[in-house]
């Protein structure tokens, strides 16, 4: 019988080395609420996608492995996905199809 919700997988991240893997658990399909958040930021300014961007890739990980300095599991929140190597970030938007849905994730010009 179907079930509503997410069903995740654990994808490895590629700047893991192999004795310290970084994974994250995460879905394997955005939901409605999602793309209802992905529809809201149609007219938003490009500050507001990028922090939409990250919204949802948090809401979207279940759980993942990255610790603080006392070894305590950080918390998945999109301040957190900020601070993802960018090659970890990019994994985990192509991962969920984020260019399928209009929004694209580009390394930022300095």
């Amino acid at each position: 019988m179907p079930k509503l919700g997410k069903e995740t997988t654990k994808l490895v991240l590629p700047s893991s080395k192999p004795k310290d893997e970084a994974w994250v658990k995460i879905s394997k399909d955005l939901v409605a609420k999602d793309l209802l958040a992905i529809r809201a930021t149609e007219k938003s300014s490009q500050e507001e996608k990028q922090n939409q961007i990250f919204t949802i890739l948090a809401s979207a990980i279940e759980d993942w492995n990255f610790l603080d300095d006392k070894g305590q599991k950080e918390p998945i929140t999109p301040e957190r996905m900020k601070q993802l190597k960018m090659e970890d970030f990019i994994k985990i938007g192509t991962f969920l199809r984020i260019d399928q849905l209009g929004l694209t994730i580009t390394k930022k010009k300095t």
